[in-house]
């Protein structure tokens, strides 16, 4: 008889586990339905922007092709800031494909930083830091083509005997 009047524990547990169980399938429920409320907005968004999208990838296209154009055009018409940075174009196979690579770096380079000075190849060297990587990565391959097409003259170092003079032992 005393038994019968205790609670039962184990209800107990299992109502309490039932209503916390409840509270996060309502919760889940919840995202749900927020997140294909948020895939429909996506959508529409797509949808009403894809003619924007199909416009921006045909001006891509353009700005690939005027560069592609601009390239071609400075390899076989090297304009001055070609000629005075890296020289004329050589006759040698291996020294052109160097001379070529660092005229494709170059235009790149002056068509995506919008460089327009015709005095100078790659322009002073940005303050910006993801500028002044790309701008340090073309003035390397200057260098190499240069180095490769007109390798610099080495100094002859003279060396001259050295005389030794007296010396002091002191007995150590």
């Amino acid at each position: 008889r005393k038994e019968r009047r205790l609670p039962d524990v184990d209800l107990l547990t299992k109502r309490h586990n039932l209503g916390r169980f409840e509270q996060q399938a309502d919760r889940i429920d919840t995202e749900i339905t927020a997140l294909h409320a948020s895939q429909h907005r996506r959508r529409s968004h797509l949808a009403a922007h894809q003619a924007d999208q199909i416009e921006i990838d045909a001006i891509g296209d353009i700005l690939s092709e005027r560069g592609r154009h601009n390239t071609v055009r400075a390899v076989n018409e090297p304009p001055n800031y070609i000629t005075e940075t890296i020289g004329s174009r050589p006759t040698n196979p291996a020294k052109d494909r160097a001379w070529v690579s660092a005229v494709v770096a170059i235009e790149q380079h002056r068509i995506e930083h919008d460089i327009t000075d015709q005095r100078s190849a790659i322009g002073p060297e940005p303050t910006n830091y993801r500028d002044a990587l790309t701008w340090q990565q073309v003035n390397e391959t200057i260098v190499d083509a240069r180095d490769l097409i007109a390798p610099p003259r080495k100094a002859i170092e003279l060396q001259r005997p050295t005389v030794k003079g007296p010396s002091l032992d002191i007995g150590m």
